[in-house]
């Protein structure tokens, strides 16, 4: 692997102490072992071909408010500092630059500001993962979308910065979807709130009044914070028809949960690409699945998650039976109800 020099340029004092006054000097540091840290990401090599960002930080800052976020945005306005948000995901978009730039890490905006569950909707900070808040809705009657990118990820993240596609989405739809509300600081540090926020009339609409931001704020995949720092977002929530508490089984780091009696897993293999698509079409017209995933490798998945010995599986693939053909065209399929019945 090639080896790159990092290069460390620190901000200058005056800027440093404009900065400091906002949050305070527990919450900001240029100390070179914690800005080593945020060098480090995977993805590095692709970019670079070290595992080293080519820059550390300047500095690290913990805002703890929107308000502070955006002192923080004027104050790299003013000096001309480049800036890069980061919450919950270690990645080249939020951790990695080319030239110098201030790391404003979300991690003291972690709280579930709310969950009204005679409506359905979440309100959270960026630094609310998909497993926090499923754990919180799952004790009320509800669930949030089963991200694909895993239960670490931040909710703010996916519904409005990232693709935000997951396991259950035919059931909950795709967390851009979801997405009823931001607070969103733009990059020359104003606050602009969509929807009915907008007005003080809640978080219940991304829509209106007036020009619908939302395209501008994620589009399809969103833009991985690269037109601002979003400080919260309102989500829709789903009906849960488990129960409250998932109880857990297996060992580390092979987790799992017992079925909930109300459910019910198929594995549904079909003879033709077309035919699957036709399938899933259907599935998400009626609404009957929990959740859908489409078996990747094929016929090598479906043996795995059908045998329970590294005998059987062998057994199975050299019977190249039809039903392991069709596998290639399979999908998982997650049932459920309101009831055992």
């Amino acid at each position: 692997m090639n080896k790159m020099k990092v290069e460390e340029k620190r901000l200058p004092a005056e800027t440093y102490k404009a900065l400091e006054d906002i949050v305070g000097p527990e919450y900001i540091t240029d100390d070179p072992v914690i800005l080593e840290s945020y060098s480090f990401v995977w993805g590095n090599e692709l970019l670079f071909g070290n595992r080293l960002a080519p820059f550390r930080p300047l500095a690290v800052i913990l805002p703890g408010s929107a308000e502070e976020v955006q002192a923080i945005v004027k104050v790299c306005n003013r000096f001309k500092i480049k800036f890069k948000a980061h919450s919950t995901g270690f990645e080249t978009t939020s951790m990695s630059g080319t030239e110098p730039f201030l790391m404003i890490e979300l991690k003291r905006l972690n709280h579930i500001i709310s969950i009204d569950e005679k409506n359905m909707i979440a309100v959270v900070e960026p630094y609310v993962t998909h497993a926090e808040l499923m754990y919180e809705s799952l004790k009320r009657g509800l669930c949030f979308n089963a991200l694909g990118a895993g239960p670490s990820a931040s909710v703010v993240a996916s519904s409005a910065c990232h693709y935000g596609a997951g396991f259950h989405m035919i059931r909950s739809h795709w967390d851009g979807q979801n997405l009823l509300g931001a607070e969103w600081v733009l990059p020359d540090g104003e606050i602009v709130r969509l929807g009915s926020m907008a007005a003080d009339a809640g978080w219940f609409t991304a829509d209106g009044p007036g020009l619908n931001l939302r395209a501008v704020l994620r589009g399809i995949t969103g833009a991985n914070g690269g037109h601002g720092i979003i400080t919260k977002v309102a989500v829709k929530l789903t009906p849960w028809y488990g129960p409250s508490k998932l109880k857990l089984c297996g060992t580390p780091p092979l987790y799992g949960f017992e079925m909930p009696e109300n459910f019910k897993l198929y594995v549904v293999a079909f003879r033709s690409a077309s035919s699957l698509v036709d399938f899933l079409y259907s599935l998400q017209e009626e609404d009957l699945a929990f959740a859908a995933y489409k078996l990747p490798l094929g016929a090598m998945t479906y043996i795995q998650v059908t045998t329970e010995s590294n005998d059987q599986a062998w057994e199975l693939f050299k019977a190249k039976t039809d039903i392991v053909a069709r596998a290639n065209y399979s999908v998982i399929v997650l049932l459920d109800a309101i009831s055992p019945k």
